[in-house]
């Protein structure tokens, strides 16, 4: 398992872009010797770049004097994180996808929470992802007109491709009649070219200071919308908590947002929970930070819950 120990130097090339923050140290001693934060993104990925900043940025805080970055795919990280003899400092970074079934041990069998997890509580969001379908055949012009299509997607298991056979299925009711065709982002260009795909996820929206970009560029296609009736139909059937993230434009679109968020346990100390809130409301409202869909009052680290009353959240 790949370990990325955060310098006590972070060297300037890695605070540039969207996490670049001015210092931000916490008064007063560590809230922790230790700090391990866990990462569903390994690398190459562009969200664990984003991932390994938080640590960095938490270590520049002096929240703890060392900061670990830790990458491990959900569900099996949470998995590993309840083995360890104690939890209070070993902090993932869940999505929208994952929060809630982890909280309640659920899930599709191929990427489940066999047990319940009540004491996981919500820190901060962190940022962003919009994930939806980028077509490239003129000839389908809405969800409905997907049947009969190959679609790239990520392989199972992982968080991206619950969301997908959600919206495909329980949202547009299309699953059963489309090909699903597992394969890397840096494959996606090829089968385009070729005609082996019709349309992709794998295009995902990532968060920045100028807006939402495409992990893979501007690929020559558009995109389908989901509907606020889609997102409904998401929650119905299961325990996803999802909003829309909007692509302006000519024509607005929006696709389904995959945000990213840090969450403690309830063991976890109130210093560590108030001394990451303080480092990350340098860089970010709180009223930004405890945007998290169906964040419910109970689902919130007392510290957490504390913090967002006194800023008037």
């Amino acid at each position: 398992m790949a370990v990325s120990k955060i310098p006590a130097r972070i060297p300037a090339i890695l605070l540039a872009g969207w996490l670049s923050f001015a210092a931000c140290a916490v008064a007063g001693q560590a809230a922790a010797d230790t700090l391990s934060i866990y990462s569903p993104a390994a690398p190459p990925n562009k969200m664990w770049s984003l991932n390994e900043s938080v640590g960095a940025m938490l270590q520049e805080c002096g929240v703890a004097p060392e900061v670990t970055s830790i990458p491990a795919a959900l569900p099996n990280m949470v998995l590993d994180i309840k083995q360890l003899e104690s939890v209070a400092n070993h902090l993932p970074i869940m999505t929208t996808v994952d929060f809630y079934p982890a909280r309640e041990g659920t899930g599709p069998e191929w990427h489940a929470y066999p047990d319940a997890n009540p004491d996981m509580k919500f820190v901060a969001a962190l940022y962003d992802v919009g994930i939806g379908f980028q077509v490239f055949d003129e000839a389908i012009k809405k969800p409905e007109d997907l049947r009969g299509a190959a679609i790239g997607v990520p392989r199972r298991p992982s968080s991206p491709r619950v969301l997908v056979e959600a919206i495909l299925g329980d949202a547009w009711g299309v699953l059963d009649d489309v090909t699903l065709v597992d394969m890397p982002p840096n494959k996606v260009g090829e089968a385009i070219a070729n005609g082996t795909i019709s349309a992709t996820s794998w295009n995902m929206l990532i968060q920045t200071p100028g807006g939402y970009r495409p992990m893979l560029g501007d690929l020559p296609g558009h995109w389908l919308s989901l509907s606020d009736e889609d997102i409904e139909k998401v929650h119905a059937a299961s325990d996803i908590r999802i909003a829309p993230t909007v692509i302006e434009g000519p024509d607005s679109v929006r696709n389904a947002s995959f945000k990213q968020g840090l969450v403690a346990w309830s063991s976890t100390p109130d210093a560590v929970v108030t001394g990451i809130l303080e480092c990350l409301s340098k860089r970010a409202d709180p009223a930004v930070l405890v945007d998290w869909p169906g964040l419910e009052p109970g689902d919130l680290h007392p510290a957490a819950a504390n913090f967002y009353a006194q800023t008037g959240n």
